[in-house]
């Protein structure tokens, strides 16, 4: 069986005690070594999205997944 499949991964940084973010592909790398260059803590937001067949989310009447997780927030 073969299906369509999309996968795309974010990641925003930023540090808890000074202006620092970093919004790039390897922004949990560059966060791990802010933290260890300055002891600041860091956090990181991660954000995966996988689609399987052709793009669900746009079939009429359904509601974007992305969506209903922000309304939930």
């Amino acid at each position: 069986m073969t299906r369509a499949t999309m996968s795309t991964a974010t990641a925003r940084a930023a540090c808890g005690r000074c202006p620092w973010t970093a919004t790039t592909a390897n922004a949990l790398a560059i966060a791990a070594l802010h933290h260890d260059r300055t002891g600041h803590p860091v956090h990181v937001d991660l954000h995966r999205r996988v689609t399987y067949g052709d793009s669900a989310a746009d079939a009429p009447g359904q509601e974007s997944l992305t969506a209903q997780l922000e309304e939930a927030a």
